[in-house]
């Protein structure tokens, strides 16, 4: 993770690797990767706020993504 001054504070960039959901909550295709932004400073978790930031970045809902790791 590498850190840097943003407009709001500090934020984190962090590489996710994540499936997008079918209809059935399995999942579709390959596992794919991004890079998502991350503000430490809210109250929520690392991992909810990951999740999104990604669904932001991909207009995608959160309920269609499931993150498999993040570095």
């Amino acid at each position: 993770m590498s850190k840097y001054k943003g407009k709001g504070g500090v934020l984190i960039k962090i590489k996710v690797s994540y499936y997008l959901l079918d209809s059935n909550g399995m999942p579709e295709g390959r596992q794919k990767y991004e890079q998502v932004e991350i503000n430490p400073d809210v109250d929520d978790g690392v991992g909810t706020l990951v999740k999104e930031a990604l669904s932001k970045q991909l207009n995608v809902r959160k309920d269609k993504l499931e993150v498999i790791s993040m570095t």
